[in-house]
């Protein structure tokens, strides 16, 4: 086909599709985050759709309204014993560990190239936390039984930063006290930056960042979370403002205050001035 272009005026608006970061952090935090929740703008690659298959497999209702997926969850319960990752890494390394949040022992596989990667670092770290691991020498697929008992680990940081962030929203939806994951080399700093934001975004229990080194879930974070109730969630109406563009969370519940004002997050994270509305505690430090 010849097309011939000739000198013209561009005008119009075009959505910038879903980061695949985002968009699978997103679903993991929804799934974890009891209630319901709004991905908006959420992402169509295949990792984006192997990424909700998993969440709905690992007991999440989902439901495509107009240009958003809304989500409901009572967290991890799952209801097949298989999950499919596809050939998403993130997927695979990312929810493993959510996986093992449960008793029920899951078979955990992917496909493609996925089934060649080295996987060792589940059999070596998840044993440390109550873990059951079988896998094929280090490779998929993988058997855990849990639950999870967040610990104290250290982990090398120099490979990937899938692991960790999987590690981080499964210690925070355990409710982790008192404990550390200690992180050797990290290399991907920004993508950790990234699941903290998503984790605060859906007000879950955010770890202290000790210079990427160390991550520290504390006693006062897991007393101050225990008492997050319903009345003292409050609901703020936010202008964002940014250029680069791709997803929005929003948290529901029960609004008991209304305020207004400006807050602009990591540009990864959100569509730049889309009027939303975001669930925050007053309770939790550094929820917003």
């Amino acid at each position: 086909m010849i097309v011939t272009i000739q000198p013209s005026a561009i005008s119009g608006i075009i959505k910038a599709p879903a980061s695949k970061s985002s968009m699978q952090r997103a679903c993991a935090a929804a799934l974890l985050s009891k209630g319901s929740s709004i991905i908006h703008n959420p992402g169509h690659s295949n990792d984006d759709k192997a990424a909700i298959e998993i969440i709905k497999n690992l007991g999440a209702r989902t439901e495509m309204i107009d240009e958003k997926m809304i989500v409901d969850s009572e967290g991890i319960l799952p209801v097949v014993d298989k999950i499919n990752c596809s050939e998403s890494g993130l997927s695979i390394r990312m929810f493993t560990p959510l996986a093992s949040l449960s008793d029920k022992e899951i078979s955990i596989t992917g496909e493609g190239s996925l089934l060649n990667r080295p996987m060792n670092f589940f059999d070596e770290i998840l044993p440390q936390l109550g873990v059951t691991v079988h896998s094929n020498n280090g490779k998929l697929p993988i058997k855990i039984k849990g639950p999870m008992q967040p610990g104290n680990i250290e982990i090398d940081g120099s490979l990937s930063s899938q692991f960790l962030t999987g590690l981080l929203m499964a210690y925070s939806a355990a409710g982790a006290r008192d404990v550390s994951i200690r992180v050797n080399n990290l290399k991907s700093k920004p993508y950790i930056d990234l699941t903290l934001e998503v984790m605060k975004q859906f007000a879950m229990k955010l770890p202290e960042n000790k210079n990427y080194k160390e991550f520290y879930f504390s006693h006062k974070n897991a007393e101050t979370r225990q008492a997050l109730s319903l009345q003292d969630t409050m609901i703020y109406s936010f202008t964002l403002s940014t250029y680069s563009p791709v997803l929005v969370l929003m948290r529901m519940s029960s609004p008991s205050f209304t305020n207004k004002g400006t807050f602009t997050v990591a540009p990864v994270s959100i569509v730049a001035g889309l009027s939303v509305r975001v669930a925050v505690s007053p309770l939790i430090p550094g929820s917003l």
